[in-house]
């Protein structure tokens, strides 16, 4: 795991390379092993490298590193987990004779006897990588199948720029760009910023399984390149539910898959362990991690004192059964609190996915024994695990039928109760609704739902269930409509509504939020994260699977399950999905009040100049009063305040 950054400059290169040493070291964090850079006067090319040595630890595997042809120069970030295998096929073609052990010398060797192109078809891991081709004149950025690593992209005073994170592109400009605030309407919907748009103005996010190929041609003329999809997960999306194998030979292939990914991953040769939370996903590698280890695998989970979010005790039962050399910490609400002031530095842009917060408490305690950590991210996504998937079909079925203009009549009615009035009726009908699935609406759910009772296909539908603000101008003034992925049609003649849905949150919510939300809080520790169950392959495979085969037997997983139920009882594993959450909704009434209430009164969101301030200002004393529970919206209403506070503060201290 690492840092990159970089640029293309055709004009004044002396003056952007002089500010390189200053770009590298501001992704010190990502790599604090070495620093590198490599510079090319005559082309205008300059690439900085931050290392966190994982694999070929001595001076043979620093970066910017050269091919042994010279065509090629690579600044990459990330992990290939099947080099050795490469090597071994490369042996066969005449290559004998190695200079270190790196993945990255791997590479390039690679891109020598392939090509760009055919090498990452080949490659299995997670990486984000800047090539310069000396033959061409080319500079190629080029992002994971997934989207596990970050990159960034764009002009800045007239220099094409690239890096691992934002901070570390604006730390060579005489003038920060403008905020994006169409993109600040998007964050506010969703909790985080969808590619390919990024904080500001000028800056983007390449899309995961994309490249760009930027040419002196395009440069001259400012134009921002094309970018160019190697991979999309559309293209394995089932024709129709029919399985064409036996439900077994399906969970025995996934087996082997998971298995191998495993492995692959596990190489290191620095300390290696694993986030285990107790549920499904992460109890299944951590047992498949056991099974492939001569010695107890480490792992960690963070526990809380209210019962509502602490999984810790689930943990420790499922490494008790498992083996491992288990380590919990239990911490307080201060603890907890203490992490919020640093999250508008550990993220880089505006994100509001308040799991952040043990997300980087356990990567800090991980980090203590550790150098890597697997993680059981994108189980949900893949294997249907959900809720709101099964949710939305059922809605949409009972929704689908009512005439449109009934529906909006309906939401109408809703939205003129305003949203205290609700609050104050099912307050006042709490202990007729107390045994029933109605207990915890309130006004703000109910005007939440007005937004999809409008929605006119499923897939709107399940946008405004994903939207935390409804429509964008609710509480950004004069905000622009932003084309993005959220927006594109189901394919229902793919996979069918569950798997359209599942497909939306690959492409969107798992690369822009959880995948964020994994990679900032490590490589704030300066640890590595990997996710075994985003191998490519294990990608591929999953979404060619029918839908009934991911929810087969009334259960959502049941592939995950019968590899986790050879190494783990299901008594330990069934239960209610919790999630890894704080109590945030009562930190924003008790100790969070004073922090969040600086931020939310008039004076300072007027002062930002973009937000609209009466709804934000009138939920937050909704939930003050306990009238409503407003923590997720105003959550993203905090994030996005403390981080423009933050870029301001330091502008002016400039």
């Amino acid at each position: 795991m690492c840092g990159i950054v970089g640029g293309w400059a055709l004009q004044n290169f002396q003056k952007f390379s002089a500010r390189l040493p200053a770009m590298t070291s501001a992704l010190t964090r990502r790599g604090p092993d070495a620093e590198g850079h490599w510079l090319n006067p005559d082309a205008g090319i300059a690439f900085g490298h931050r290392r966190l040595a994982i694999v070929g630890l001595g001076s043979k595997g620093r970066q910017p590193m050269h091919s042994d042809s010279g065509r090629y120069c690579l600044t990459y970030n990330g992990e290939i987990y099947n080099h050795l295998v490469l090597r071994n096929r490369l042996a066969t073609l005449g290559k004998t004779s190695w200079r270190g052990q790196s993945d990255t010398e791997t590479l390039l060797a690679c891109f020598d006897f392939y090509g760009v192109e055919e090498t990452i078809k080949l490659c299995s891991g997670m990486f984000a990588m800047a090539i310069w081709d000396n033959a061409s004149h080319e500079l190629i950025l080029i992002r994971d199948r997934q989207g596990e690593k970050p990159l960034y992209y764009g002009y800045l005073e007239g220099t094409f720029m690239f890096g691992s994170e934002l901070h570390a592109i604006i730390t060579s400009a005489t003038h920060k760009p403008d905020f994006n605030v169409d993109a600040f309407a998007l964050f506010l919907q969703y909790g985080y910023i969808p590619h390919p748009y990024s904080a500001y103005q000028g800056l983007f996010k390449l899309p995961p399984g994309s490249q760009i190929r930027l040419t002196r041609e395009i440069l001259l003329k400012k134009q921002t390149p094309a970018v160019t999809t190697y991979w999309n997960p559309e293209d394995y999306l089932p024709e129709s539910n029919h399985l064409d194998m036996d439900t077994f030979e399906a969970a025995s292939q996934f087996e082997a898959l998971l298995e191998q990914s495993v492995k692959e991953q596990m190489q290191s040769e620095v300390p290696l362990g694993a986030f285990l939370s107790g549920g499904i996903d992460s109890s299944t590698i951590v047992a498949l991690m056991q099974k492939h280890s001569m010695k107890p695998i480490k792992s960690f989970t963070v526990g809380f004192g209210d019962p509502r979010f602490n999984e810790a005790v689930h943990a420790k039962e499922v490494a008790a059964h498992i083996g491992t050399e288990h380590t919990e910490l239990y911490v307080s609400d201060q603890d907890a609190l203490d992490v919020v002031p640093k999250l508008a530095d550990i993220y880089d842009e505006p994100f509001a996915d308040s799991s952040q917060i043990p997300t980087f408490l356990v990567s800090k305690l991980a980090r203590t024994e550790v150098t890597v950590s697997l993680t059981g991210d994108g189980g949900d996504e893949l294997f249907l695990g959900y809720g709101r998937y099964a949710t939305l079909v059922k809605y949409w079925r009972l929704l689908e039928p009512i005439p449109q203009a009934m529906r909006k009549l309906v939401a109408t009615c809703l939205n003129i109760v305003p949203m205290k009035d609700w609050d104050r009726f099912f307050k006042l009908a709490s202990p007729i609704l107390r045994e029933t699935r109605y207990t915890h609406v309130n006004g703000w759910r109910l005007h939440h739902l007005a937004c999809t009772l409008t929605a006119d296909s499923p897939e709107s539908c399940y946008s405004a269930m994903m939207s935390y603000w409804g429509p964008r101008t609710r509480v950004v003034k004069a905000a622009q409509a932003l084309s993005h992925e959220h927006e594109l049609p189901f394919n229902m003649n793919a996979g069918g509504l569950m798997k359209q849905a599942a497909l939306r949150d690959i492409k969107t919510y798992l690369p822009d939020n959880i995948l964020v939300k994994v990679d900032r809080a490590a490589m704030a520790n300066s640890l590595e994260t990997r996710v075994p169950l985003l191998d490519h392959r294990i990608m591929e495979f999953a979404l060619s699977m029918p839908q009934n085969i991911h929810l087969k037997g009334g259960q959502s997983k049941w592939l995950i399950r019968q590899v986790l139920y050879k190494h783990v009882p299901r008594h330990i594993i069934e239960r209610p999905k919790m999630g890894f959450g704080v109590p945030l909704a009562d930190w924003l009434r008790g100790p969070l009040k004073d922090w969040a209430e600086t931020l939310l009164s008039t004076q300072s969101l007027a002062s930002v100049g973009i937000l609209e301030v009466e709804p934000i200002r009138a939920l937050w004393q909704r939930h003050l009063n306990m009238e409503t529970d407003g923590h997720y919206p105003l959550w993203n209403v905090l994030m996005l305040m403390e981080w423009i506070n933050r870029q301001n503060a330091r502008q002016n201290s400039n």
